[in-house]
C-alpha cells in the first residue's frame, strides 16, 4: 500500500508541474481496452473519466454517476478550488480501480486481476488569465498500473474492461489548446487529444465497462486510449441542437522527437503511417414531455499504408458508424430510462471485426431511496472478418451492472459479463465479474 501511495503522490506532483507548464508549450477533456496483443482493434475505447459532452446535441444525455467537482472526494479542497476557479484555474481528477474474476471459459479461471487508472487534470481559462475570450489550455496526466485483465483472463476481440492497457504506463495523456468563437457556434482544438472524447462519444453509455458499448468495435485505429496523438478538431454549430465535427490526427510517429520521449507519448510499435481524418454530425431532437434524443452519423478514412489481414499492406481504408440515444421514460428529473443503439462497419481486409452492433438500456433512480444509482444492461455483437481466420463468425458480449453512488465522488459498481464465442471462438464461452471503485476528486 505504501508504494501505491508514493506513486499517487508522485503523479499528483508531476501532473501539477506539467499542467502549470502548459502555457509555455503552446500545444494542448479526460478520457477500450486492448484485447490480446494480436488484436488490431485494441485502439477502440471509451473514456471513463468525467468529461463534457462532445456537442450541444449530446448535452441532454446523462453524465457518469460521479461528475461534478462539488460532488467529489475533495469537495472545495478547503476553499482552494473556488479561489483558483476565480483566477481562471480549475483542477480535478479520478482514480478507478477494477478487480476481475473469470468464473468459466476464456483464457484462465485461476487468477484475480487488479488494475487501476489515475487521471489528474487542470484547465487554464485564458480569458481570466490573459484576456483571450473563449480560449483555454487543458492538460491531463494519466497513470495505469496492474495487469491487463483481457490478456490474462478472457481473451475477447472487443476487450471487456475500458481501463485495461498493456504495458503499464505514466504519461501526459492530453495537452491541447481550445478556442470558442462566435458565441460558441465555432470551436477548434489543437494538440494531443483523445479522439473518443469527441467522436463516437455517447455519454449515455459511459458507465459500461465493455469498450465497444461506448466506442464502436469497428473504430479501428481511432486515436484514443491509451495512445492519443496530436491533431486538430473543428466544431460547427449552426443550431443549438446540431453539431458538425471535423478532425485530422497525425499518426505517422515512427521517428519520435525528443519531446515525445520526454512526455512519454511514443506510439505503439506497428502503428500505421499516415493521417487519420474523421467527421461526425450530431442532431438532438425531442418529442413529447422530456422525451429527448440524439442521433449521430460519422465516418473516417485513414490515409497511408496499413497491414492487411491476409498478406502485405494496402493504401488507406475507411469506416462508417451511426448511433441513437433516446429517453424512454422520465417521470422526474433524477428518475429515467434511456435506450441506445449503435451500428458500424469497416474494411474487413484490415480489421478482424468488419461490422458490429450494440444496444442497451440505462436507468437511474429505479431503486427506492437510491435516486442517483444507475442500472444498465447491454449487448455487444461483432462480426468477424473471413480474412481473420478465426473459428467462429461472431463474438457476443452481454453486460449488466449496478452503480451505487455513495456520495462525495465515490461509486461502487459490480459488473457481470457473459461472452459467447470468446475471441471469435478461439476460447470457450466466458463468465467474468468485475468490481469497480471510482473516486472523483
Amino acid at each position: 500500500m505504501g508504494s501505491v501511495n508514493r506513486r499517487v503522490f508522485l503523479i499528483l506532483g508531476t501532473a501539477a508541474l506539467a499542467c502549470a507548464a502548459a502555457p509555455s508549450t503552446q500545444s494542448a477533456l479526460a478520457d477500450s481496452a486492448p484485447g490480446p496483443a494480436a488484436n488490431p482493434t485494441a485502439a477502440a475505447t471509451v473514456p471513463v473519466s468525467p468529461r463534457p459532452s462532445a456537442s450541444s446535441a449530446l448535452a441532454e444525455d446523462p453524465a457518469p454517476v460521479v461528475e461534478a467537482p462539488e460532488d467529489s472526494l475533495l469537495g472545495s479542497a478547503w476553499g482552494l478550488r473556488p479561489r483558483l476557479k476565480g483566477a481562471g484555474i480549475t483542477f480535478g481528477g479520478s482514480l478507478i480501480q477494477d478487480g476481475s474474476w473469470n468464473f468459466m471459459g476464456g483464457l484462465s479461471t485461476r487468477k484475480f486481476v487488479y488494475r487501476a487508472r489515475l487521471d489528474v487534470h487542470a484547465t487554464l481559462n485564458l480569458e481570466k488569465v490573459v484576456g483571450i475570450h473563449g480560449g483555454e489550455l487543458y492538460c491531463d496526466m494519466m497513470s495505469i498500473w496492474g495487469q491487463d485483465a483481457n490478456d490474462n483472463l478472457v481473451g475477447t476481440l472487443q476487450g471487456f474492461d475500458n481501463i485495461d492497457a498493456s504495458p503499464a504506463l505514466t504519461e501526459i495523456y492530453e495537452l491541447y489548446y481550445r478556442q470558442k468563437l462566435f458565441h460558441d457556434r465555432f470551436e477548434f482544438k489543437l494538440g494531443r487529444t483523445d479522439a473518443n472524447d469527441i467522436f463516437d462519444a455517447q455519454p449515455v453509455t459511459a458507465n459500461f465497462l465493455i469498450p465497444s458499448t461506448t466506442n464502436a468495435a469497428t473504430d479501428y485505429l481511432l486515436p484514443t486510449f491509451p495512445s492519443p496523438v496530436p491533431g486538430a478538431v473543428v466544431y460547427l454549430r449552426p443550431r443549438r441542437s446540431t453539431t458538425l465535427m471535423l478532425g485530422a490526427f497525425y499518426t505517422d510517429r515512427f521517428h519520435p522527437s525528443a519531446v515525445d520521449e520526454f512526455l512519454n507519448t511514443l506510439e505503439p510499435v506497428g502503428q500505421p503511417t499516415g493521417t487519420f481524418f474523421i467527421s461526425e454530425l450530431d442532431q438532438g431532437y425531442s418529442f413529447g414531455h422530456g422525451m429527448k434524443g440524439t442521433f449521430g452519423l460519422g465516418a473516417f478514412y485513414h490515409f497511408g499504408r496499413v497491414r492487411r489481414l491476409d498478406v502485405g499492406t494496402q493504401a488507406g481504408f475507411g469506416s462508417v458508424y451511426g448511433f441513437l440515444g433516446q429517453t424512454l421514460w422520465q417521470p422526474r428529473a433524477h428518475q429515467w430510462l434511456r435506450g441506445f443503439l449503435c451500428l458500424s462497419a469497416v474494411d474487413g481486409r484490415v480489421s478482424p471485426i468488419d461490422y458490429a452492433a450494440n444496444a442497451g438500456l440505462l436507468a437511474q433512480g429505479v431503486v427506492p431511496f437510491r435516486p442517483h444509482d444507475q442500472l444498465g444492461i447491454a449487448a455487444d455483437w461483432a462480426h468477424v472478418s473471413r480474412l481473420a481466420g478465426l473459428p467462429k463468425s461472431y463474438e457476443l458480449g452481454i453486460e449488466a451492472f449496478y452503480a451505487v453512488n455513495l456520495g462525495h465522488g465515490v461509486t461502487l459498481q459490480p459488473d457481470l459479463q457473459y461472452w459467447d464465442n470468446t475471441g471469435g471462438g478461439t476460447y470457450p464461452d466466458a463468465l467474468v465479474a468485475t468490481v469497480r471503485i471510482s473516486l472523483a476528486f
